[in-house]
């Protein structure tokens, strides 16, 4: 019984330990950029996050993510092998001001790409809302965003 509890334990503090290295962004920076393009519901604008390495020692299945609240995982995001694109729920203001994601690498090690794209457009006919909303993006200059 003692050798079970001192496992259980021991894989409790290992999971804590693996959550705790790397580093912590505020989430209600990422919410911003992705609540902007969800409500856009344009078929025109796009976001993508995307995780960079830039050290050659680690590979994207080393790569942990997860969304912390009040130093609680609440959810561990899945990382594509192939490419390193993560996707990340939107969350309303108030309660994405309380989030955080953590990465299990630092920032020498592994940045987040976010960016939000406005696609070409299949005709030359558009809606006012899509033609509009493709303007008002623009005058937000949504780049690439590097955290």
């Amino acid at each position: 019984m003692r050798r079970l509890l001192l496992g259980f334990l021991l894989a409790i503090v290992g999971t804590q330990s693996a959550a705790s290295e790397g580093r912590e962004i505020e989430y209600e920076k990422i919410n911003t950029l992705l609540s902007t393009v969800s409500q856009s519901k344009s078929p025109l604008i796009e976001s993508h996050l995307k995780l960079e390495i830039l050290s050659k020692e680690i590979s994207y299945d080393e790569i942990k993510v997860w969304i912390l609240e009040d130093n609680q995982i609440l959810n561990e995001i899945p990382v594509d092998l192939t490419n390193g694109t993560i996707k990340l729920p939107v969350f309303k203001e108030a309660r994405a001001k309380q989030l955080a994601l953590r990465l299990n690498q630092d920032k020498d090690s592994l940045v987040l790409n976010l960016n939000a794209s406005i696609k070409s457009p299949s005709s030359t006919v558009m809606t006012y809302r899509d033609l509009f909303l493709i303007i008002q993006i623009k005058l937000m200059h949504v780049v690439v965003v590097s955290l």
